[in-house]
């Protein structure tokens, strides 16, 4: 162990003799670091090659870095509640306040409970969009369709309505959020 540690020290000597050697043959007319490189040595090539490299990739890493940047400028805010639909294209931009509207209501309807999704049109199937996001951005609340107030089902705690008008005496009116109502259980 002592003996490798001192023939690295020493062949470390013998290679700074022959640099210095190198160095000393050169004209005195180049600059300053040109004579302590000897341009014609392969270990310099090799340094300068890995030098070369690495300032390659810093540059392309930056340029990776702003065109990251330039492209969440581009987007809009960065961080926003995940979404089924956050890949969804542009032209699909009318359901954020849907979106909204259920996050809201997830936060004021309380875990557990049964909820009723109003279909927007009447278009729409009771199993339709709107019942399926709900499906997917309430994990807490128990989502059924609109056609459970009509079955001899178990009747829902809640019922939420977006865009469209709901009377029903079984509930009553709990709060108006972003364009929609929820409606709470008469008990």
């Amino acid at each position: 162990m002592i003996r490798s540690a001192f023939a690295g020290r020493s062949n470390f000597r013998s290679l700074a003799k022959a640099y210095a050697v190198g160095a000393s043959a050169r004209p005195t007319d180049e600059s300053a670091s040109a004579a302590l490189i000897p341009a014609t040595s392969p270990s310099n090539r090799a340094v300068t090659l890995a030098m070369a490299v690495r300032i390659i990739r810093w540059v392309f890493g930056l340029l990776l870095f702003a065109f990251t940047l330039a492209e969440i400028a581009r987007r809009g805010r960065f961080l926003r509640t995940p979404a089924v639909t956050s890949n969804r294209p542009p032209s699909q931009a009318s359901l954020d306040p849907y979106l909204l509207f259920l996050k809201e209501a997830g936060r004021r309807i309380p875990a557990g409970t049964t909820v009723a999704v109003a279909p927007q049109n009447s278009a729409e199937l009771a199993i339709g969009t709107s019942y399926l996001l709900a499906l997917s951005q309430m994990p807490d609340q128990t989502i059924v369709p609109w056609t459970n107030l009509d079955a001899g089902a178990k009747r829902p705690d809640w019922v939420m309505s977006f865009g469209t008008a709901f009377g029903d005496p079984r509930f009553r009116l709990v709060a108006e959020i972003r364009g929609g109502r929820l409606f709470q259980a008469v008990r």
